[in-house]
């Protein structure tokens, strides 16, 4: 009895280590491409769990947890999350899958009755069919990403990084386009209509032009993008309670306007670098009032610091260079 025992357990332990005996080489393979860009692959896995146990999108670390957070995103519960910035960053910066890995000497038979292959091959017969039909929402193609997954992938590791790849990717276009939408004209919380410059005070109001020569005029002195976000930081926050700047954080308006001949990378970067100033206030504001960056924070207490600090740009239509008096 014992002995038979004994079998079943041996046969138990080889299937097992069987099963994932090429996803195990891929992962060895993985672990050390990361290593070398100074990542341990282990140890972000744990901050993404972590993360998401946190913010109570899993249970736990179980395979029918992660099966649940799969079902939760999916239709019709379409369970909204959000990853951190930097987690983000961390992972995007990273192949989901090193070339070399793929090349390793490995059987082409082994290869083809792999679990990993057929995720691969799943995930890359979806993009094959989206692109076809022309219909490249991100929303419908990372629904149709997750139906690849089976609850047993998340017993091995290598799958959770694809898993968490794909995440990461459809998390960050979605901040993408929220960032992008509307933000040449954001308007104040107190009014419907585009702020009037005319009745503001001056104090409060920030100019920046940018001409057909790409020049950039910050109060109508010529400065450098690279000192534009510090100068709109000490703008907004007027840390010296000086009388020229922002009376309050939350009164400061951006008046940006460009000429016709404004080229559109230089408009762009100047754009950013107002949102730097922006991004980089509401962070500090949430680490003095919560101790925590503002991207963890929830949604009410995010919202709370934008109140605070509202992102509001005033842009008017481009004139021809030498237009303006």
């Amino acid at each position: 009895m014992k002995a038979l025992f004994f079998c079943i357990c041996i046969c138990i332990v080889t299937s097992c280590t069987s099963q994932y005996e090429f996803e195990d080489k891929i992962y060895q393979c993985t672990k050390e491409t990361y290593q070398t860009a100074g990542v341990n692959s282990d140890q972000l896995l744990n901050e993404f769990e972590n993360y998401f146990l946190e913010k109570k999108y899993l249970k736990n670390t179980s395979t029918d947890s992660y099966a649940l957070l799969i079902e939760s995103i999916l239709p019709p519960n379409q369970l909204q999350f959000s990853i951190p910035k930097d987690l983000e960053n961390k992972l995007m910066a990273l192949p989901m899958m090193n070339q070399n890995c793929t090349a390793l000497n490995i059987d082409s038979v082994e290869l083809g009755q792999s679990r990993f292959y057929e995720v691969i091959q799943d995930i890359s017969k979806n993009y094959q069919i989206i692109s076809k039909t022309g219909n490249l929402d991100s929303e419908n193609f990372f629904k149709k990403m997750l139906h690849v997954f089976k609850k047993e992938d998340f017993e091995h590791p290598l799958f959770k990084i694809i898993f968490y790849h794909l995440l990461s990717a459809h998390s960050s276009m979605n901040k993408h386009f929220e960032e992008n939408k509307g933000v040449l004209t954001q308007l104040p919380p107190w009014s419907k209509d585009e702020p009037d410059l005319t009745k503001l005070q001056e104090r409060n109001v920030y100019t920046v032009k940018v001409n057909s020569k790409d020049e950039i005029f910050a109060r109508g002195k010529r400065i450098k993008s690279t000192d534009l976000k510090n100068q709109v930081k000490e703008f907004i926050s007027n840390p010296n309670q000086n009388i020229e700047l922002a009376e309050y954080s939350y009164k400061a308006v951006i008046s940006l306007k460009n000429d016709r001949g404004t080229t559109y990378k230089v408009y762009i970067n100047v754009l950013n670098e107002i949102k730097a100033a922006y991004n980089e206030l509401r962070n500090e504001k949430a680490m003095k009032l919560y101790n925590q960056p503002y991207e963890r924070l929830e949604k009410t207490k995010q919202k709370e610091i934008r109140m605070k600090i509202p992102l509001i740009i005033s842009e008017s239509e481009p004139t021809s260079y030498g237009e303006e008096g």
